[in-house]
């Protein structure tokens, strides 16, 4: 399944490469700024990304690939790393969403996927093209070196993984030392419960990708620190990846379900039998239809990373699939209190609870039933939508640690942002990106300050909310209660209540992928609609 999804994908790729050798954007994977010409203003250089699939696929035999050794392919990689080399900012940075962005995100992933690349083809590729892209590549890392996000670790460890391919390509003593720093703050990064912060929390699709990359820099450098902080890292996920293989969703800091292969293969292939299992596990739900993979995330994301993360998982050797089962203990309560996550398992069922991201939770049966609860949607008469999916890193709440089972949560409804910014303000906006941001030092900033109004404020827990949400929680051998409170603050009326089950309300567009399970309504009914207290109650029998 791994290897057609990854040849049907990249067929969806090339669509988007120019490969027409007379055009002045020859090898740029951005289709909407070179085909469509309106819909963008400068070239996204994040979709460079799928250069380093595609020299995979050209470098590695496999049945049905139709991309090995082909000439052709080989002229398209060139044009791409080229096209990349040709078009970043001056200072070495990489814009994403907006011109003179210089997004440490896109710098480092792209860094990362290029100087993989050039690293595969640089006995293919000729020495005064290697001399230009030597010299832009090194520019790129330098820039990497001197610019940090501490809150984001897939970004650290991606301009890491960038700072060292382009070490090992250029022996440049400036990149070894940099090297060094950013090895050490990457590893200081990881929480002693295992996981690595995203946006301040643990997020389990994300903390994938930071487990691909780390496995690439074990490959690439055969330093013992990455397999460590890897094997850590997996028996933390270990906790949160049901016995139906499906993972993420609401729980994490980011909300994601990301499924990346790579790094839990890898760690297989050097004898872990726990990421044997979670390998297994994993792609069983994928090719049902219940994790993601590369056939069916949209196209930014197929770029940015599912197609490289499932090509580096072809390229290395085949394992022994596991028992799926074998890793489902039973009667067992996990609480990791830093994260905010608790896991419940018995001989009848398993929960995962997520005390920060306002009590949402998921259950499986041993039947295979499947409930999943991301809190509440609130209309108020005032003509806003309120949530109780609020990232709250110290919720006010209570657990015991046997059974039966009660947990007491108490949270913060929060505003959700449903605002459309550039349908008012696209030409401004455009007008500010090119031309005042140009100044150096203030795209920075700008884009600092974003984050921080659309991310991390956003996950501020308000001083005065609209609504409290009390859910208190009963767990017993074979059943589960589940009461929730809604208490109002004096003067909001509310028009409509919704209770969902995977819709996201943060700011994290790497969310949303259809799955299977969303054929079912995100919006469950209310059986007992609105009372005077706006309780309501359920009960999962098992």
């Amino acid at each position: 399944m791994i290897a057609r999804w990854v040849l049907e994908s990249m067929a969806r790729q090339l669509s988007r490469l120019d490969r027409r050798e007379w055009s002045p954007t020859f090898g740029c994977f951005d289709r909407d700024y070179w085909k469509y010409k309106t819909l963008s203003e400068f070239p996204r250089l994040t979709f460079q990304q799928s250069t380093l699939a595609l020299t995979l696929l050209y470098k590695n035999r496999f049945d049905g690939n139709i991309y090995y050794g082909n000439s052709e392919v080989k002229t398209w990689i060139e044009a791409a790393i080229l096209f990349w080399v040709k078009n970043k900012n001056a200072d070495g940075s990489v814009d994403e969403w907006f011109e003179n962005e210089r997004s440490f995100c896109a710098t480092a992933h792209t860094a990362f996927a290029i100087s993989e690349a050039v690293a595969l083809m640089r006995e293919e590729l000729s020495t005064q093209t290697l001399q230009e892209i030597y010299e832009s590549l090194e520019t790129t890392a330098l820039w990497l070196s001197k610019h940090q996000n501490f809150e984001v670790a897939n970004q650290m460890a991606a301009s890491l993984l960038a700072i060292e391919r382009v070490y090992f390509l250029t022996k440049k003593d400036s990149l070894k030392s940099a090297y060094a720093i950013r090895k050490s703050e990457f590893l200081k990064m990881q929480n002693r419960e295992g996981w690595f912060s995203e946006y301040g929390g643990a997020d389990i699709g994300y903390s994938l990708l930071t487990l691909d990359l780390q496995a690439l820099l074990s490959l690439n450098t055969n330093e013992p620190e990455y397999e460590r902080a890897m094997i850590k890292l997996t028996e933390f996920l270990a906790n949160f990846v049901r016995s139906d293989g499906v993972s993420g969703g609401n729980i994490g800091s980011r909300a994601t379900c990301h499924y990346f292969p790579f790094g839990l293969k890898y760690l297989a292939s050097q004898g872990n039998d726990l990421a044997k299992i979670l390998f297994s596990k994993m792609n069983l739900a994928s090719e049902s239809g219940n994790l993601p993979n590369p056939a069916i995330v949209d196209d930014n994301y197929c770029s940015y990373f599912y197609l490289n993360s499932f090509c580096l998982s072809i390229s290395r050797p085949g394992i022994a699939i596991a028992n799926p089962l074998a890793s489902t203990a039973k009667n067992e309560i996990k609480y990791f209190s830093e994260s905010g996550l608790l896991v419940v398992r018995t001989n009848k069922y398993e929960m995962i609870f997520s005390a920060s991201r306002g009590g949402s939770l998921s259950v499986v049966s041993i039947s295979g039933e499947v409930y999943e609860d991301g809190g509440y949607f609130i209309s108020t008469k005032d003509n806003r939508w309120i949530t109780s999916q609020t990232s709250n890193r110290t919720p006010e709440l209570q657990v015991n640690s046997n059974m039966p089972l009660i947990i007491d949560l108490k949270t913060d409804f929060q505003k959700v942002d449903r605002s459309l910014p550039m349908k008012s303000y696209g030409i401004l906006f455009r007008i500010f990106a090119k031309w005042i941001l140009a100044i150096p030092g203030l795209s920075i900033r700008f884009t600092r300050w974003l984050k921080h109004r659309k991310i991390t404020k956003a996950k501020t827990v308000l001083s005065q909310s609209p609504c409290i949400l009390h859910r208190h929680i009963e767990c017993n051998p074979h059943s589960i209660k589940i009461e929730d409170t809604l208490n109002l603050r004096p003067g909001v009326v509310i028009e409509k209540v919704l209770r969902c089950k995977t819709d996201v309300a943060l700011h994290s567009p790497s969310t949303g992928t259809f799955l299977v399970n969303d054929l079912t309504s995100q919006l469950l009914p209310l059986e007992e609609g609105l009372s005077r207290t706006n309780q309501f109650t359920y009960e999962l029998e098992f």
